[in-house]
């Protein structure tokens, strides 16, 4: 008897390692990653201000790739920002990044890359950074869950000194995801 409860007890053992063994294995992270260089023809991104003297769009000048970058600038107590749609199908871990230099401003340049719910306009997500025009293109990224539709995307820029106009060069937005399935 106690024979047969040994290999029982084996028999069992090796069941529930293969088991947990398939179970481990079977919802592999299905990876993406999406980018967005600014470059034409592709114009996905539009443009808001808030308050005179603010505005964004497309530029030539100084991108940090390619030929064309998005050009976003503010004046106190103002701000301006660009906004793409991000297309995802699923619930998702994503890390969202992008470039940003600030241009020769006299004052620092607040930049605000947000991770925005589209059905009900909350963040998902916000990274808030303070640069100085010497800082040169600095890569922003922030980490978020998805909900399982479509996330905006949205970089602003302005500045808490009063009368006082930003400026910044936007470019090469990189998203990567993972999914289990």
């Amino acid at each position: 008897m106690t024979k047969i409860s040994r290999t029982v007890r084996t028999a069992l053992a090796g069941t529930a390692v293969a088991v947990g063994l398939v179970l481990a294995n079977s919802s592999p992270a299905a990876a993406f990653t999406a980018t967005d260089g600014m470059e034409p023809p592709t114009n996905v991104w539009t443009f808001h201000a808030v308050g005179a003297g603010s505005g964004a769009g497309y530029t030539g000048v100084g991108p940090h790739g390619g030929v064309r970058a998005l050009h976003i600038f503010g004046k106190s107590p103002g701000y301006a920002y660009a906004r793409r749609v991000m297309f995802l199908d699923d619930e998702r871990d994503c890390t969202a990044s992008v470039w940003v230099d600030p241009k020769a401003n006299s004052v620092p340049t607040a930049v605000n890359f947000e991770i925005v719910d589209p059905a009900t306009n909350t963040y998902i997500n916000l990274k808030s950074v303070t640069l100085s025009s010497a800082a040169g293109y600095t890569r922003i990224s922030t980490a978020f869950l998805s909900p399982k539709a479509n996330v905006d995307v949205r970089v602003a820029v302005g500045t808490s000194v009063p009368g006082a106009t930003v400026a910044a060069t936007v470019d090469d937005l990189t998203m990567d995801c993972t999914i289990k399935r």
